[in-house]
């Protein structure tokens, strides 16, 4: 026992004394044995020992038990507290220079950072008190917060925005009273912290150059009333605008695909927003705290909220979750105390969260969208304002606890597509009384789906579904079955111009419903929004339907362009032909005008090139056609049906607006009511409808 003790005390002095993998000609490395490269390091750590002082020269390579490794990277706190370090020459193989690098190296007094270097870590020249010059090359595309705050050079430099390469680092010195920043052209980053704190800070120009906005860039700008993103930025950073109190307004362009964890957090004056369809994620606490915000758009694109995205957004009346959410994490809507309705469009979110939407007791409505296929667990949990709840057809499961504790709840409405309804779904749901199902098949319940719902709640099921249902497990414990045929409901496409209505419901003996459309003056049917156009229109209702009926304006002039027009005479003068052209009406009609306006009947028209012309009539005064009937036939009218007897040979009917809209001999016809005219050999009688 006491060797294996011994061994194991052996190993962990190992671990504590050795933070690196190599040591040569006094520098410590990490190994990556399968890549064959290095990176700089410490002796110790865990015992803050860092021991550089004097010259140092990094070598672009190093050979350990005979294998070469290229030197790639300064790692993080390499350097660090390394007092009497003077100077280090870094060679050009080195890609990166972590974070806290050469923290606290308080007699560096130059750098030069070689050109293949892409990123400085935070803080990593950090409180370098001697560090007066620094040559940063262009390949730096990143650049740490406060890589170099506390170093004379970064003192030195002028007032206002300090540039490094195309990165705007940070402004630096005292801000004026209400100043307005204009970032230069060419600047492709705003680094982490930027304007931190810059509390005068009222307005700022972006340019187009920009593509990305860090971390905490303009967190505390209290006096920032509004910011317009250009549309080359493609990320907004955590804590960007945190507690920018005066944002009223912002823009964020297409180009942007997420939007940082507290992003806005406490932006109290902000009242709206709208969020691109680029964006795919919204941050945990992104807009927490927004007191003001009294909508925001969510569009489709995105696909997860973050926790307590949304959270104390007290103003938040009404929210829209999009089809391609897939999550949202805890409290994304706590406490938001105004939050009464809510639509989800959601189509296949399954993700279980029971608190996403906790302490939003003033919720009302809550609305699913007709693609939704899954209402996962515990998504209306305890809202004790909701009295009504529908269920598309589309939806094929609703999870456990969906929906309880929601007492006030009194009446569900649940489609045809249901296939399982949880555990405790509707558990403590204790006011409900009617149950409204659609599906023939009795969907799978759970002994505690319905827990401490009335056993007596009406049961309302399709025709002939009841004895099914009185068969299946737990449904057969309620008592008051109904049968209820589908419903039926006829709409107009305009109110101004018709009405319909139902003539008689569908039953359970009888789904053969009527329905009929009914236009105002001046408007006449067209279809029903199933392509028939019998009116009173027949249909067999076999699940809930609706149905438009279509109506349109009845025109002055018909729409049919008729060429009726007579050519009288022709001269021919000079090449040229020159002629004379009559509008001739029937009986009933009169001239209107020619297709180029012209309303001069007869004209004279030249034909020095290819000329198409179309005569317009339009209906004369109906008061002077004659009513007396017609030698050749004899016309009346039964209940909306046109009887002609005894035409020896074809008529022609034609409507108010002067469009021909029969011709033959036929005995009957039915048509919509309205005024016609017929005629028959030359004779012209006007009939109604």
């Amino acid at each position: 026992m006491k060797k294996t003790l011994l061994l194991l005390v052996a190993l962990i002095t190992a671990t504590i004394a050795f933070a690196y993998d190599a040591e040569i000609d006094g520098i410590y490395y990490n190994l990556d044995y399968d890549n064959k490269i290095a990176e700089v390091t410490y002796l110790d750590q865990y015992n803050n020992i860092y021991i550089y002082y004097g010259d140092i020269t990094i070598p672009e390579k190093i050979t350990y038990n005979a294998t070469e490794y290229s030197v790639t990277s300064i790692g993080n706190g390499a350097f660090r507290n390394s007092e009497y370090l003077t100077s280090i020459i870094i060679p050009n193989s080195v890609i990166s220079i972590g974070s806290q690098a050469f923290d606290d190296c308080i007699s560096l007094t130059s750098i030069t950072i070689p050109n293949n270097v892409t990123s400085i870590g935070t803080q990593a020249f950090y409180r370098c008190s001697s560090l007066t010059s620094v040559t940063i090359p262009n390949s730096v595309t990143y650049i740490g917060s406060s890589a170099f705050d506390g170093t004379p050079w970064l003192n030195n430099q002028p007032d206002g925005c300090i540039y490094i390469n195309s990165c705007l680092y940070k402004y630096k010195g005292e801000m004026p009273e209400n100043t307005h920043i204009d970032i230069k052209e060419g600047t492709n980053q705003i680094c982490n912290y930027a304007f931190s704190g810059c509390s005068s800070l009222t307005s700022i120009t972006i340019p187009n150059s920009v593509t990305s906005i860090g971390d905490y860039a303009f967190s505390r700008c209290s006096s920032l009333t509004s910011i317009t993103i250009p549309n080359s930025v493609t990320s907004i950073g955590n804590d960007a605008f945190y507690y920018c109190s005066s944002l009223t307004s912002i823009t964020i362009p297409n180009s942007v695909t997420s939007i940082g964890y507290s992003a806005f957090q406490y932006c109290k004056s902000l009242t709206s927003i709208t969020i691109p369809n680029s964006v795919t994620s919204i941050g945990d606490h992104a807009f927490s705290d927004c007191t003001s915000l009294k909508s925001i758009s969510i569009p489709n694109s995105v696909t997860s909220i973050g926790e307590g995205a949304f959270s104390w957004c007290s103003s938040l009346t009404s929210i829209t979750i999009p089809n391609n959410i897939t999550k949202i994490e805890y409290g994304a809507f706590y406490y938001c105390d105004s939050l009464t309705s809510i639509q989800w469009n959601a189509k296949k979110y399954t993700y279980n969260n029971s608190s996403s939407f906790l302490q939003t007791s003033k919720i009302t409505s809550f609305t699913f969208g007709d693609s939704v296929e899954y209402i996962s667990g515990y998504i209306c949990y305890d809202m004790s304002k909701l009295t009504s709840i529908t269920i598309p057809n589309s939806v094929i499961e609703i999870s456990s606890h969906a929906f309880e504790d929601c007492y006030k709840l009194r009446t569900v409405k649940i489609g045809k597509s249901i296939e399982t309804i949880g555990k405790n779904a509707f558990a403590g749901c204790t006011a409900i009384y009617s149950i409204g199902i659609d599906a023939i098949i009795p969907p799978i319940i759970d002994a505690s789906t319905f827990t401490d719902v009335s056993r007596t709640a009406q049961i309302k099921v399709p025709c002939n579904a009841v004895a099914t249902y009185q068969a299946s497990n737990y449904w057969n414990e309620f008592t008051n079955y109904i049968e209820t045929p589908y419903s039926l409901i006829v709409v107009s496409n305009d109110n101004t111009m018709g009405n319909a209505i139902v003539v008689k419901q569908p039953t359970c003996q009888d789904i053969t419903a009527q329905v009929q459309a009914q236009a105002l003056p001046g408007y006449e049917f067209v279809k029903w929004s199933d392509g028939f156009t019998e009116n009173p229109h027949t249909i067999f209702v076999t699940s809930d339907t609706t149905i438009t009926a279509e109506f349109k304006k009845i025109n002055e002039e018909p729409e049919d362009k008729h060429n009726i027009f007579i050519v009288e005479s022709a001269d021919k003068t000079q090449g040229d032909v020159t002629i004379t052209i009559t509008a001739k009406a029937i009986k009933g009609f009169e001239f209107s005008h020619w297709s180029d306006g012209s309303t001069e009947n007869p004209r004279i028209v030249t034909l020095d090139e290819n000329i198409e012309l179309y005569a317009y009539f339009k209906v004369a005064d109906a008061t002077n056609v004659e009513t007396s009937k017609i030698s050749s036939a004899n016309i009346y009218t039964t209940n909306g049906t046109l009887h002609i007897e005894g035409a020896t040979t074809d008529y022609h009917i034609l409507d108010a607006a002067g469009r021909l809209i029969y011709s033959g001999n036929a005995s009957t016809l039915s048509l919509p009511r309205g005024i016609y005219l017929v005629t028959i050999n030359g004779e012209t009688h006007k009939i109604v409808l």
